[in-house]
């Protein structure tokens, strides 16, 4: 083997390393923006004024990818509850008809809004509702942990701690 097969060899060496190098650092990118392009991001919002509108709290997914919902946990006053029944009863509604849904192992598709907890003011003094409404979020916690497809765990909190 004389010098310029060596030094030829030496460079398809070069080349095939950097071409291996190569295709590590781009499948890691590709991996990296696909967990980003499925990323959820959810918001727990209240809803206190409305005409038509439901009130009470929602949550959506503002994120590029499905959530998938792993637990759900609701205080009142600072006291765990067992779900919404248990909250509904404690926080005691006079002037609503109040619904909830329990999203626990749901998933919240990209753009998708659950109402965690609607209220429809019932008939008499609207007054009376907003300030019931108002006093009964006040006192709500609501933590959701949730998950990527990528199984990234994350979690989306509403009211005082």
């Amino acid at each position: 083997m004389d010098a310029s097969e060596m030094v030829i060899q030496g460079a398809t060496a070069v080349v095939a390393l950097a071409a291996l190098g190569l295709a590590v650092y781009e499948g890691r990118e590709t991996r990296r923006h696909n967990r980003l392009t499925v990323r959820p991001e959810l918001r727990i919002r209240q809803h206190q004024r409305g005409l038509k509108e439901s009130l009470g709290l929602s949550v959506s997914n503002d994120g590029s990818g499905p959530a998938l919902i792993n637990e759900c946990n609701i205080w009142v006053d600072n006291v765990a509850t067992s779900g919404w029944e248990d909250a509904i009863a404690k926080l005691t509604f006079h002037h609503h008809t109040v619904g909830f849904e329990n999203i626990t192992s749901a998933v919240i598709p990209p753009g998708n809004r659950v109402w965690l907890l609607s209220a429809q003011p019932k008939q008499g003094d609207d007054e009376a509702a907003k300030r019931e409404l108002s006093h009964c979020i006040t006192r709500l916690r609501v933590t959701i942990s949730y998950s990527s497809l990528y199984n990234e765990r994350n979690t989306a909190n509403f009211g005082a701690r």
